[in-house]
């Protein structure tokens, strides 16, 4: 891994980006509004799928609004995400919290695939249903502090070493 991030911290791209002292914090920027459109939609998403939210629209109609937001938040959070990659990768891709993120951010988008195939199909309880079964409503909560975890451990990658001490993979 270390030969990578030495490789990859003399690459072209990584010193352009790293030397315009413009550039990280502008991507940074559209990071953090896609962190927040994101958050958004997956709250009236999940809410909906816990019954908390639109509770007489079917889950076709709730999951067909938030589906643009949250796959258009998500790509531009990979794009986004790998620039910073490039920018500084020995701070991230040393960071515990980094890969911590990466694990929950696979398994976070696993499910909210799995809702929105699910509502698509309208398989079983779901079709026009207004309501998702009781299994689904506990698995969105469970979903959305998935994703609160990842806000909060992308938070952590720049005290990594301070907050995780030996675990952290710089240390």
């Amino acid at each position: 891994m270390r030969d990578f991030i030495a490789w990859l911290s003399v690459s072209d791209l990584s010193i352009a980006i790293g030397s315009a002292g413009w550039a990280v914090p502008l991507i940074q920027c559209f990071h953090i509004v896609a962190v927040g459109a994101l958050t958004g939609a997956l709250l009236v998403f999940n809410l909906k799928i816990a019954g908390v939210f639109a509770s007489e629209e079917p889950l076709r109609v709730v999951s067909k609004r938030y589906e643009g937001w949250i796959w258009g938040a998500i790509a531009t959070l990979a794009l986004t995400g790998a620039l910073l990659i490039i920018a500084e990768p020995a701070r991230e891709l040393l960071a515990f919290s980094f890969w911590a993120k990466m694990v929950l951010l696979l398994i976070g988008i696993i499910v909210v695939a799995g809702f929105q195939i699910r509502i698509r199909r309208g398989s079983g309880a779901w079709g026009d249903a207004t309501h998702a079964p009781a299994g689904a409503r506990r698995l969105a909560v469970s979903s959305f502090v998935i994703w609160v975890c990842i806000m909060v451990l992308g938070r952590f990658i720049a005290w990594d070493t301070a907050i995780w001490g030996t675990w952290s993979f710089a240390a």
